[in-house]
Order: C-alpha cells, then sequence, then structure tokens
C-alpha cells in the first residue's frame, strides 16, 4: 500500500498534479503532503517487552514507540491519554494485559 500524495497550491488540494498546474500552481507555489488514510482501527499495537511498545499503521510508514511502566505485575503505556479515542486508549491497555498473561505463562511465573 502507499499514501496517497495531495498537491497543495492556494490553499487547495488537489488528487491530481496536473489539475494543480493547470490552476495556475508551478514549481514555486506547488507544495505536496502525503495523506494517510489509516482508520483508528488500522493502528497495530505491538509490545516487544515490559519497557516499550510499537504502534504503526497498516502502511508500515509511520511507527511510534510507546514506553512503558516497566511492571509485569501492572503492564501500563506512560503516556498521557488526552486526546485519544477510547478505542485507541482500550486498545494499548489490552496490548499490555495480552503480553503480561502470555509472558507470565510462557515463563511459568507464580505471583504470591
Amino acid at each position: 500500500m502507499k499514501m496517497e500524495t495531495l498537491y497543495i497550491h492556494d490553499g487547495v488540494a488537489y488528487l491530481s498534479k496536473d489539475l494543480a498546474i493547470l490552476n495556475g500552481a508551478d514549481k514555486l507555489s506547488l507544495h505536496t503532503v502525503k495523506l494517510n488514510e489509516t482508520e483508528t482501527e488500522n493502528i497495530n499495537f505491538n509490545v516487544v517487552g515490559l519497557e516499550e511498545m510499537y504502534v504503526e499503521d497498516d502502511y508500515k510508514e509511520n511507527q511510534v514507540v510507546v514506553e512503558l511502566n516497566n511492571s509485569l505485575e501492572y503492564l501500563a503505556p506512560s503516556i498521557d491519554f488526552k486526546g485519544l479515542s477510547k478505542y485507541t486508549e482500550v486498545a494499548l491497555n489490552q496490548a499490555c494485559v495480552d503480553y503480561t498473561v502470555e509472558f507470565i505463562f510462557d515463563n511459568n511465573i507464580k505471583f504470591d
């Protein structure tokens, strides 16, 4: 998958470079921006240890490293959830829970 390129000229975005040029754009006035069409539901959460998780889009173009609190008893992202959708907040926490459960069972860890 490739991200869509938008061509910006005089405050208007075009999907067609030719249309932007026909509307008066030239090399100096034509700007481009990449449009990532990833929906919130298409973001992948991959916990790689007790210290960090990778959050990336379907395009594998954008990856964010989220630090974790390094606690096996209650693994959680060390970020402020302000502004995130409830869906993403739940998905971040669920990825941590899933990793912890799998880690505990794989390593036969018992808590007192």
